[in-house]
C-alpha cells in the first residue's frame, strides 16, 4: 500500500511549540496554558497600573491632607482671639451724620408740639398771602393783570422763604414787629420784580 501524501504547509497540524506560542482562544474547549511571553506582558501591564495608581495617590494625598489641615476662619475663633472687625460698608452706602439744613432748618422751641407747629404755619401762610395781595394792589398790580399769578407766586414764595424759621413758632399776625417785618419783605420783593427791567434793584439800593 503506498504511503499517504504529505499534507501541504497550510494543512499541517500545529506542533507543541506553536501551540504554546499562541494564546488560548475563549471558545477553545481544551484548556491550555498561556505562553510564557503572554503571561509576562499581563504582569507588566498590571504593574504599570499599580505604579500609576500609587503615583496618583501620592499626588492627591498631600493635597487632601493640606485641605483638611487648613486653618478655619470662623466667627467664634476670630471672636475668641479678639481679632474680629466689622467689615466696612461699600462706598456710597454709608450715610454721614445728619447735618443741619441751613435753608430749611427751623428754630427749636421747647414744648412745641407738631399740631401747634402745623397750625402756626397755616395761619402765617394765609397772613402772608393777604399781605402780598394788598401790597401788590397798592403797587398797581391787581388780579386782572395777566402777570398777576406769576408775580404773586414769586413774592409769596420769596417772603415765605425769608421767614421760614418763624413760620412754625408763633403767629405773625397780631404782633406789630412781625407784621411790619412781613410788609417790608413783601414790598422789597414787589419793588424787585415790578416792571421786569431790574429797576427795582436800584430802588432797593437807594432806599
Amino acid at each position: 500500500m503506498p504511503p499517504p501524501p504529505k499534507p501541504t504547509q497550510a494543512g499541517q497540524p500545529l506542533n507543541e511549540k506553536m501551540q504554546q506560542a499562541r494564546p488560548p482562544r475563549p471558545d477553545d474547549p481544551i484548556p491550555r496554558k498561556p505562553p510564557a511571553g503572554y503571561a509576562g506582558i499581563a504582569r507588566i501591564g498590571l504593574g504599570m497600573k499599580r505604579t500609576a495608581s500609587v503615583k496618583l495617590n501620592g499626588v492627591e494625598g498631600p493635597n487632601k491632607k493640606l485641605k483638611k489641615e487648613a486653618p478655619s476662619t470662623s466667627f467664634a475663633t476670630s471672636r475668641s482671639q479678639g481679632s474680629f472687625k466689622i467689615p466696612p460698608l461699600p462706598p456710597g452706602k454709608a450715610r454721614a451724620t445728619s447735618e443741619v439744613d441751613v435753608f430749611f432748618a427751623r428754630m427749636e422751641v421747647d414744648g412745641l408740639t407738631s399740631s401747634g407747629t402745623q397750625e402756626h404755619e397755616a395761619q402765617n401762610k394765609m397772613f402772608i398771602k393777604k399781605a402780598v395781595v394788598r401790597l401788590m394792589g397798592a403797587a398797581g398790580v391787581s388780579k386782572t393783570n395777566p402777570s398777576f399769578k406769576d408775580f404773586f407766586n414769586q413774592v409769596y414764595h420769596g417772603t415765605s422763604f425769608a421767614l421760614r424759621a418763624k413760620m412754625g413758632i408763633a403767629k405773625l399776625e397780631g404782633n406789630a414787629t412781625d407784621s411790619e417785618l412781613v410788609d417790608r419783605i413783601v414790598q422789597a420783593h414787589i419793588t424787585l420784580y415790578l416792571g421786569g427791567l431790574g429797576v427795582g434793584v436800584m430802588l432797593l439800593q437807594q432806599g
